[in-house]
């Protein structure tokens, strides 16, 4: 049988099967071909009920760069997590994504962090939930069934094509007027604009129990010292973001902010960790 795969994969694995005529001898082969097919089917029914549930929504307030300021400045306290590429090519093992994650040697603490993350969306946290335009269409038919029951699902980045072509000055303007907590790799230092506290969190070794338990802890003695001020954290540490965000949303709801910066402080640091990050360092350097 076919492994899990994104879109286009598919897509060309059952044309082959389909032009190969000797294919359908076989009765398991015949088999294959209509689980591919009733697969496409259904990813076009999720992708009609996305639309559906998205017009039922049409006069709430969406979540954007605008909101996210305006509700900053408002300290109109919320959490946005974000559930990636990455995220879905683990919690669904999705081929050959998922196998290139292990390309560099064992990462024992992959796999039951990519389940606790499918448990969390499993529970329908309240919370806003992003999955990038990309990712949604690609992954329609294996994302929607742990997406259509989420309250505040979001498709689309919040961050990042304002990042490219403006850059988060009005963001950081925002967040200066209130107290930050940063979790984040040591060189985030160098970020300028807005003072915080800064929970350091290692490049290897990320996943591992004692780090994470060192991470939570840390940040925990902080979100007690400024629970009164309405504190505003912000993470770029990949699955853990998403694993503190839940646990610490069960224990202080709206009460504090929680956003899921992911990789999109690395440019102002002089750090390339994703392709678009060439184009921020080029408006960075003025377009050179």
């Amino acid at each position: 049988n076919m492994k899990l795969t994104n879109e286009p994969e598919k897509i060309d694995g059952l044309r082959k099967m389909i032009n190969d005529s000797d294919y359908f001898s076989s009765e398991d082969n015949y088999s294959d071909i209509k689980n591919e097919v009733e697969y496409f089917l259904k990813s076009n029914e999720y992708l009609k009920e996305f639309i559906v549930k998205l017009a039922e929504k049409i006069e709430w307030e969406y979540m954007s760069y605008p909101v996210v300021i305006n509700k900053i400045n408002k300290i109109d306290n919320f959490t946005l997590v974000r559930y990636q590429d990455g995220e879905w090519s683990c919690m669904l093992r999705i081929e050959p994504h998922y196998s290139r994650k292990y390309r560099n040697g064992p990462r024992p603490r992959l796999e039951p962090l990519s389940d606790e993350l499918l448990d969390i969306l499993k529970q329908k946290p309240e919370y806003y939930i992003t999955v990038n335009a990309g990712t949604f269409d690609e992954r329609v038919g294996l994302a929607w069934p742990y997406l259509k029951d989420l309250k505040n699902l979001i498709v689309g980045e919040i961050f990042r094509s304002v990042s490219v072509t403006k850059g988060l000055d009005d963001f950081i303007n925002a967040i200066k007027n209130r107290t930050v907590i940063l979790v984040g790799p040591d060189y985030l230092e160098k970020l300028e604009g807005f003072k915080r506290e800064h929970i350091e969190t290692p490049m290897g070794g990320l996943f591992e129990k004692k780090v994470m338990g060192t991470i939570e802890t840390n940040l925990g003695v902080l979100l007690e010292k400024y629970k009164t001020d309405n504190p505003v954290v912000l993470y770029s540490c990949s699955f853990v973001a998403k694993i503190m965000c839940d646990k610490f949303y069960k224990k202080y709801s709206n009460t504090i902010t929680q956003i899921d910066m992911g990789a999109i402080w690395d440019p102002y640091c002089g750090v390339i960790s994703r392709p678009y990050h060439k184009k921020v360092m080029k408006r960075l350097k003025g377009g050179e």
